[in-house]
C-alpha cells in the first residue's frame, strides 16, 4: 500500500469549531506492524504554509467592504510573510508570523500531535 492511495483533499477534512480539525485515519493504517515516515509531516510543514498563506488571500480578498477593517488586520499580520519558510536552529518556521512545525510522532511515526506553535511568536 502506498500512502498516495489513501490520501484525502484538504476540502474533504471535517473542520471542528472552525479552528480545529480531525484527520481520520485509514483501517488499513490501523494494523500492527504499520508504520510511516516520522518526518512526513514536517516534510509538508512548507507546502501546507504556502497553501494557508494562497487561501488566506482568497479568503480575504473576498471579504466585503464591511469588514475592510478586519481584512486590513489580516493583511498586516498574516499576509505580510508571504507564506515563505525559514530555518532556525533546525525548525521550520513561517518568516513574520513565527508558526513552527512542532510535530510529536509514536514510535510507529504516526503523528500524536501537530502544532504550530502559534504563541510561540518570532
Amino acid at each position: 500500500m502506498r500512502i498516495e492511495d489513501i490520501l484525502i483533499r484538504k476540502e474533504e477534512v471535517p473542520i471542528i469549531l472552525d479552528t480545529n480539525f480531525e484527520i481520520p485515519i485509514h483501517p488499513l493504517l490501523l494494523q500492527p506492524g504499520s508504520r510511516i515516515n516520522p518526518k512526513l509531516a514536517n516534510s509538508l510543514f512548507e507546502k501546507a504554509a504556502q497553501e494557508w498563506y494562497e487561501d488566506l488571500l482568497a479568503y480575504s480578498s473576498a471579504m466585503p467592504e464591511s469588514q475592510n477593517k478586519e481584512k486590513e488586520w489580516i493583511k498586516s499580520i498574516f499576509l505580510k510573510s508571504n507564506g515563505k519558510i525559514e530555518n532556525v536552529h533546525r525548525v521550520q518556521r513561517v518568516k513574520e508570523v513565527g508558526w513552527e512545525d512542532t510535530v510529536g510522532t509514536d514510535e510507529n511515526g504516526f503523528a500524536s500531535h501537530l502544532s504550530i506553535s502559534r504563541n510561540g511568536g518570532s
